[in-house]
C-alpha cells in the first residue's frame, strides 16, 4: 500500500513569521515524511488569497525533490480558490 500526505503552505494570521521560515518548515516536514516512509506529497495551490497561500506548487516540489531519497514521487494538486469581495 502506498501512503502520502496532503499539505498547503500559508501564512497563518495567528502565527505571523517570515515567509521564508514558513516555506522552510514545510519543506522540512516533507523531508521528514520521506524519512517516515510516506510515498507521495500532494501540495495544494491557492490563488487570490490574502494570507500568502502557496500560489505555485512546482517550485516548492522542485526544492523538495533533491531531498526526497526514497523511490517515491512528489505530486502537485491544483485547486481553484474563488475570489469573494
Amino acid at each position: 500500500m502506498k501512503t502520502g500526505i496532503a499539505a498547503t503552505i500559508r501564512q497563518l494570521p495567528s502565527r505571523p513569521q517570515p515567509l521564508v521560515d514558513v516555506y522552510r518548515e514545510q519543506i522540512e516536514g516533507f523531508v521528514l515524511a520521506d524519512t517516515l516512509g510516506f510515498d507521495h506529497v500532494w501540495l495544494a495551490e491557492h490563488h487570490f488569497a490574502d494570507d500568502a497561500h502557496n500560489t505555485s506548487a512546482m517550485p516548492v516540489l522542485a526544492a523538495v525533490a533533491p531531498k526526497w531519497h526514497s523511490t517515491s514521487t512528489c505530486l502537485a494538486y491544483r485547486s481553484r480558490a474563488s475570489r469573494s469581495r
